[in-house]
């Protein structure tokens, strides 16, 4: 399994307990609380980042400082962008096909994480 492979299944990983946590923890205050909302944040952006940094490195193309605040800022929006400045215009339709598979896989895993969570009790 490639580097970016890798990261793909981490970040529908890190979505599954991130919404079963959701659910499980809802209840907490405090400093569990903020963790329980930040850590998801923090970790799925991360994983996020380093495969643009990976993509952008196997494809040879220079991020700007903006589209990296970007990325990390809105990605359902930046990374979009990234993929259609980052492809030849013949492969752009693809990748950007395989986005919009992502976010809805996205929706889908973090649904089962919160549904795992609902029938299954800490």
């Amino acid at each position: 399994m490639n580097k970016k492979t890798t990261l793909i299944t981490a970040f529908f990983l890190s979505s599954f307990i991130a919404s079963a946590c959701d659910i499980w923890f809802a209840g907490t205050k405090g400093t569990a609380q903020l963790l329980v909302f930040w850590m998801p944040i923090i970790v799925i952006t991360g994983i996020i980042f380093a495969w643009v940094r990976i993509d952008s490195y196997e494809h040879q193309f220079q991020r700007s400082p903006l589209l990296n605040i970007g990325i990390v800022g809105v990605a359902f929006v930046f990374v979009p962008v990234y993929l259609y400045k980052s492809r030849p215009s013949g492969s752009r339709a693809k990748v950007l096909g395989y986005f919009v598979l992502c976010f809805f896989g996205y929706i889908a895993v973090s649904y089962a994480g919160m549904e795992v969570a609902n029938h299954v009790s800490l």
